[in-house]
């Protein structure tokens, strides 16, 4: 069913569509990096960083170069930032505040990223080094993202309860699957 993802021209489309989302994302970002100190910026912003990698992900797979650990990486932070996301802006509404376009936009694009990382991870393969390096990331990130407080800006303050709990169970749930998948290939 999800074959034609694997085309070439559908790859194409998806690194341009992803690429630009990426570019978006830093847009958005500026303000909280602009009064961050630079070693900080690789963990400021989320979403863009994953649909960057991803956007590689997608041009490796046209290429033909493998990377698992990056292909793990990209798909692991797909899923869990586009959830987180999609989480967080639900919050809003479900909170009593105004839930506006850009909330809908938000909750819509990053519900795309956690759908195309479920479906591209379905098909890879990687050794354990690489859900090593994977793993690792997403929990340094969320560790740096709570105790050094460089997590995304949220909507408003109260957030930050549902922001922390919701990355950590994320980041235990992607980890998870991913050692299951790791465990049935071996």
């Amino acid at each position: 069913m999800i074959s034609f993802l694997w085309r070439k021209e559908v790859l194409l489309i998806l690194a341009l569509a992803n690429g630009l989302g990426s570019i978006y994302g830093y847009y958005w970002y500026h303000h909280q990096l602009a009064v961050s100190p630079w070693y900080l910026w690789p963990v400021i912003p989320d979403s863009p960083l994953s649909a960057s990698l991803f956007t590689l992900f997608l041009i490796f797979l046209i290429w033909k170069i493998n990377l698992p650990w990056l292909f793990l990486l990209a798909n692991l932070m797909m899923i869990k930032y586009g959830l987180w996301a999609v989480i967080i802006n639900l919050d809003v509404y479900w909170s009593g505040h105004s839930f506006a376009w850009e909330n809908l936009h938000l909750t819509l694009s990053h519900a795309v990223m956690a759908l195309q990382g479920i479906l591209f991870l379905r098909k890879i393969r990687f050794a354990f080094s690489d859900y090593f390096i994977a793993s690792g990331w997403l929990i340094l990130n969320d560790f740096i993202d709570y105790f050094w407080q460089t997590h995304p800006y949220l909507f408003y303050a109260e957030q930050i309860t549902i922001a922390q709990t919701t990355a950590s169970l994320l980041t235990g749930i992607v980890i998870i699957y991913a050692a299951k998948r790791l465990i049935a290939v071996q």
